[in-house]
């Protein structure tokens, strides 16, 4: 997901965020809305790992607040190497 995104090249990414979370929503609630402030004028993208299943909607809703977000979910074990 292409998250917040304020860099001169729209095409260019300088700044990959992973989250990983697990029933720490109000760290998450301060993490994620420090990112804007400590990424002006780049181009961001923000990955959340929320492994609390209860949580997810909270997380989601969350994230549809922030600037430029476009939240998705996907539900499948992965491995990337």
């Amino acid at each position: 997901m292409r998250g917040i995104r304020g860099g001169q090249d729209e095409g260019a990414l300088d700044l990959s965020v992973v989250i990983v979370s697990y029933n720490v929503q109000h760290y998450l609630a301060a993490c994620l809305e420090s990112i804007p402030a400590g990424t002006d004028g780049l181009s961001v993208e923000v990955f959340v790992v929320d492994n609390d299943a209860e949580a997810i909607e909270v997380t989601r809703r969350r994230l549809e607040r922030l600037p430029g977000c476009a939240p998705y979910e996907f539900r499948e074990i992965a491995a990337l190497w």
